[in-house]
Formats: structure tokens, sequence, C-alpha cells
């Protein structure tokens, strides 16, 4: 529900116009003794209508209510002539009641099933001037022919309890968010759209809206005195409440939205009339068409991209890791075509550098100069090297009897171990490297090759 949390997907446009951002996603946690939310009057915003919608998510946590310890929701009561209100009766059992003065007894639902304790739920009632129906999550689960209209006048709207008599209420042992209050009767869509979404606040019919996000969960909420309507009818009044500590107070609310995430890759991020700047998690609820509003969560995390590169002789390493690669010449500004490994042996001297890209992020490295006068590239004909990959030694073959050094570097340009060969089959002992992958440097004079060795 709430409290939105917009999921932003980067470089893909949300087509809604933003509505709001709120502070904290919050809802009321009452102690199922003396804590009740008012809109004082509402019952006169309802004169002359001849259809309601009703709706809320709550947290029920009663195992067993019994009268007179029923766990009132939400909703209109009297107990004479003008009732509209969801009651929990049992564990199992929820009681929708309609009652207007012309009508005894009243129309009522007493559903058993379809919720569960202990969780956040959405319930709804409706009435369209024939049919009263009661909704759970968004889908219809009960309902019976009803007619009439409340004709009476200066009933409150009450949240987290139900008026029984003057020394007992049916206070809600549980939490309570996202109240609201219609002059229509909605469809089944648009009930089902509130349980996926929020609360538009330019819902045709809409009289009455509360989200609870005034206060911080769990903290001091004491000079809070009223809960802000927020489609400006009578604003809810408080009373009973502690408002500090974990109960009798501000919790965390319902968070029904979609989420998604993004990356800042050493820029910024536009959203909304937001522009983030640095990691966090973000809240948004952008309005769309009808009666709900979409809800997103946008995760921002930091894309840091290695952009160091170090040197072996005339080759390049990049330490960026699990990335693409794609080497430059810094000098004419061109990519190097079929350059795009981690290591690059350029055969000009020159200026280069190597882009490295994850997900929609990229970033250059500094330009690095490279000398390639003097030293040769005699691989292939006075040097071969096998297997690769290697397990327990890699053979370095000489076809001349010259003298020559070996060295096994890691990509990070850290020298592990070096042995000295001679002409002939050069046995290289790799059992106590670790698998992963190297730079095998073969050394001879002024001469100097770099391959990369996988070992396994």
């Amino acid at each position: 529900m709430k409290k939105l949390l917009i999921a932003f997907k980067l470089l893909v446009s949300l087509h809604f116009a933003l509505a709001q951002q709120t502070t904290y996603q919050a809802a009321l946690n009452l102690d199922g003794t003396d804590d009740e939310i008012r809109i004082p009057g509402a019952l006169d915003l309802l004169t002359g209508s001849t259809e309601i919608t009703l709706s809320c998510w709550a947290y029920l946590r009663n195992t067993a209510p019994a009268f007179p310890n029923f766990d009132g929701i939400v909703g209109f009561r009297n107990d004479v002539s003008a009732d509209f209100y969801i009651l929990q009766l049992s564990d199992n059992q929820i009681e929708a009641r309609f009652r207007n003065s012309n009508f005894d007894p009243p129309f009522t639902i007493a559903h058993t099933g379809d919720f569960t304790l202990n969780t956040w739920q959405h319930f709804a009632m409706s009435y369209n001037g024939s049919m009263l129906r009661l909704y759970i999550n968004g889908v219809q689960v009960d309902s019976l022919p009803a007619s009439g209209f409340l004709g009476e006048t200066g009933g409150d709207l009450m949240a987290g309890f139900l008026y029984f008599n003057p020394t007992v209420n049916y206070a809600l042992d549980g939490q309570i968010d996202e109240v609201g209050l219609w002059n229509r009767a909605l469809s089944n869509e648009e009930i089902a759209c509130l349980y996926s979404g929020a609360i538009s606040l330019t819902s045709p019919g809409l009289l009455a809206c509360l989200r609870f996000n005034e206060g911080m969960p769990a903290g001091d909420n004491t000079s809070i005195t009223e809960i802000v309507n927020l489609v400006g009818a009578p604003n809810a009044t408080l009373s009973g409440l502690a408002l500090t500590g974990e109960s009798s107070n501000y919790t965390n609310g319902i968070n029904n939205y979609q989420n998604s995430t993004a990356q800042l890759c050493g820029n910024s991020i536009s959203f909304g009339t937001i522009t983030i700047t640095e990691p966090g998690v973000y809240y948004q609820e952008f309005e769309t068409s009808g009666v709900c509003d979409s809800l997103v969560e946008l995760v921002v995390s930091a894309q840091n991209l290695n952009t160091n590169v170090n040197t072996a002789g005339n080759t390049l390493i990049s330490l960026a890791s699990g990335v693409n690669y794609q080497w430059i010449d810094c000098d004419s500004g061109n990519e190097i075509s079929g350059a795009t490994q981690q290591t690059f042996s350029p055969t000009n001297s020159g200026n280069y550098a190597v882009i490295v890209s994850a997900n929609a992020c990229s970033d250059t490295s500094a330009c690095i100069s490279v000398n390639t006068a003097g030293i040769t590239s005699v691989l292939g004909t006075q040097f071969t090297v096998m297997p690769n990959p290697a397990n327990e030694r890699v053979f370095i073959h000489a076809t001349s009897p010259i003298s020559f050094t070996i060295e096994l570097m890691s990509l990070q340009g850290k020298l592990i171990c070096t042995q000295q060969g001679t002409g002939g089959t050069q046995a290289f002992d790799l059992q106590n490297i670790p698998p992963g992958c190297y730079l095998l440097n073969i050394i001879e004079a002024n001469h100097r090759y770099t391959q990369k060795l996988i070992v396994e």
C-alpha cells in the first residue's frame, strides 16, 4: 500500500505525474484498550449519498475476540440508525455491517476465513444502493442484498476502534493504515487497484484519506494532536495514544510498492523533482488515472569502477574485474579493434587507455605511455608455452640454447614467483599457486613477452 515507494528503472521513462513524497512510511500501532482515531462529523460528508465505499489496511493480532472484546477496525457505528463498519469478530471471522433508520435488523455480512492474523491485509466494503460487498486483499469475498441510505448526521468516522456504549468501545489490538472513504461504490477493479497501489488523492468521490505519515515510527510523537485528512475534509483527532515507545504509537506502515534499482556512476539521477547524488533508498508516489496511484521504491547503489592500470613490460593490465573492456588509442581517440580483454599489448609506441563498463556505467582510465622500442615479442619463434590452462606445472620450451627468466605475476602486477631457465624445455612449478588468471613473463636480454596463463 503506502506510501510510496518508487521503483525506478534507469533509462526507462515513467509516464506519471509526481504527486508527493513523504518522510516516513508509517502507520499507527494500537494497544487494544483506549486508543482512538476519529474524523468528527464525517457522516455529514455522506448526506444524501446512496453509495459508500470504506477501505483500510489493518494488521490484526487478537487471537480470541469475543464480546465485549471485539476489535473494531474502521467505520461509522451508533448501533441504532447509522452503521457502516468493518469489525473483527473472532480469530477467523470478519463482520461488515450496514444499518440505517429504515431497516431493522441491519444488513450484516459475517464472513469466515480469507484473512490471517499478524500480517498486513487490505479490507474494503462497498454499498451501491442494492448490494453490500466485502473485500479482503482486493478480492470480493462476500455480499448480500441491501437497501436504504445513511440519513443520520453528525457521526464520527472511527479508525482503530468502534463505539459500543459510553463505557465500552471495540478497541483494535493491532495496526491500521491508509484509511479511505468515498461517496460512491468502487468497482471490483478499483478495489483491486487499491490493494496493489495507494489511494489517489484525485480519486472521484474521495471524502477522506488518512495515511498516518505524520510521525516517526517508535519515536517521540507527543507533539502530534491530529492526523491530516489529505483531501481537505476535517482532520482526525487522536486520544488514548502514548505516542512514544513501540506500542500505542507510530510504527512502520504497509508498503506495497514496486521496487527497482539504479546505479550512480559519478553522475546524478533525476527522479521526479528529486536529484539523487548519494546511494540510498528513495520513495515516491506517482499519480495514475483512476482511484489508485503507483507506488515505487528506488534503491540507488554506487557503481565504483576501477580505472587503474598496471604495466608489465609492454603489456597493460586493467585492475577492474568482472566488467567489459575496450582499449583505445589516446593519440587518435579511436577504439582499438579487438582489444577487449583485461590485458592489452600494443605493437606500436603510443598512449593508451581502457574504457571499463558495467551495467549502465562506464569510465575511462588515464592514458598510459608505452614505448615498444627494444622490446621484441619472441614467442612462437624462440619459445612455446604449454599447456594453457595449466594445473600442477607449465612447460616453457626454448628453441635455442639461451638463458632466460620466467616470472609469474598477478593481474594487479604483483610478482608471485620467478625461476631461471635455459635452452630446451623448462618445467615451471604451479603446485602452490591458487587457481586463477595470471601473467607469465618470459625475459631474455632485452626481449620480453607477456601472456595470460590460466591456473586450474
